[in-house]
């Protein structure tokens, strides 16, 4: 594995949660559209309107879990690439990695906040960080 690969493992685990916190929000969007239609006499006329609530239901269980497993794992993910960051010793190398990988932000955005040209971000200051991070990922092997 790369250590951009490395990198940016956080960014996809927190994707995958939105993702999947999107589906759950849209299950139960479902689940609150389909509703029991009674008879006259306040009897359901049939199972088949509930058994999709309780298919919904089921489903919104499973997302929920598939979601909580996950953010689990994004813990461990996050602390693991960031207990790696922090050991870049070079602060302007470790900054950009934390802006970039652990915040999200844009390089455009990291080059103005940190008073460097985007090219030179792009070209110098990350190309050396990712090469400090390849270092202590061999080290830790």
């Amino acid at each position: 594995m790369t250590a951009k690969e490395y990198l940016n493992q956080y960014h996809d685990a927190l994707v995958e949660i939105e993702t999947l916190t999107e589906e759950v929000q849209r299950l139960r969007s479902l689940a609150e559209k389909i509703t029991v239609a009674f008879d006259s006499d306040g009897s359901a006329p049939g199972t088949r309107k509930t058994d999709k609530i309780e298919e919904c239901v089921e489903r919104i269980m499973e997302s929920e879990e598939k979601i909580k497993s996950r953010a689990e794992e994004l813990s461990k993910i996050r602390q693991e690439v960031y207990d790696t960051i922090v050991k870049v010793q070079d602060s302007k190398l470790r900054t950009l990695l934390l802006m970039r990988y652990i915040g999200n932000k844009s390089f455009e955005n990291i080059s103005i906040t940190m008073g460097y040209t985007y090219n030179h971000i792009l070209k110098n200051i990350h190309p050396q960080a990712l090469m400090e991070v390849s270092k202590i990922m061999k080290e830790s092997m």
